[in-house]
């Protein structure tokens, strides 16, 4: 028995002196060293374009009004039908920039020129403010107060309307405005829910 106690030391002691196992980091597997980690770039708002300045006119069946056209000044000028055509152009320009031309010499009443700012056009005749036509864009509104967009129906619950008689054109129609004249234009199909997609007054260059 007495043999056998040095033995039980020994294990004893070298359990005592077996040191404990150093804990591992939870992260160690999992953390990058940080000139390898990859990185998502932040995006940076995008710059936002300048507004682009709205035409504001009116258009009536004697001529055209607009907002601002002298001088860039908060006023409004009214360029009727008759009106010099070097005139009418200097106000236009002075609001909304250089137009295109065009000059067509088949026209019924004469060879017609014409200046347009995007979808709106107008006409002259010898020399002379003689009509205008806006189409499907122009930011417009008649002295009624409709737009291109309206429907026949919404259009006929406002004013006298009617698609014309006997006209070779498709979707030809025409109202009677609140300042005395008539406001012609086209609509996009058949039946009252058909939508307008121009205005036009004044001397026209229609081929029917």
């Amino acid at each position: 028995m007495r043999l056998a106690l040095p033995f039980v030391a020994l294990i004893v002691l070298a359990a005592c002196d077996r040191s404990p196992e150093q804990p591992v980091p939870a992260d160690a597997a999992t953390t990058v060293p940080a000139s390898e980690a990859s990185v998502l770039p932040i995006a940076s708002a995008a710059p936002q374009a300048p507004a682009k300045k709205t035409p504001r006119v009116t258009l009536a069946a004697d001529g055209i009004i607009m907002a601002g056209a002298v001088d860039g000044r908060d006023t409004a000028a009214t360029l009727k039908f008759g009106r010099d055509q070097a005139e009418t152009l200097e106000a236009m320009t002075v609001e909304f920039g250089k137009p295109k031309f065009g000059k067509l010499a088949e026209c019924g009443a004469g060879p017609m020129e014409f200046a347009a700012w995007g979808p709106l056009t107008l006409n002259f005749l010898g020399g002379k403010l003689v009509g205008w036509r806006a189409e499907k864009g122009a930011p417009v509104v008649t002295v009624d107060g409709l737009q291109l967009g309206n429907t026949l129906a919404e259009i006929s619950a406002e004013r006298s309307a009617r698609r014309v008689p006997g006209t070779t054109l498709p979707g030809e129609f025409e109202y009677a405005s609140g300042d005395g004249g008539t406001i012609g234009g086209f609509l996009d199909g058949a039946g009252d829910g058909a939508k307008v997609v121009s205005f036009h007054a004044g001397t026209t260059c229609f081929f029917r």
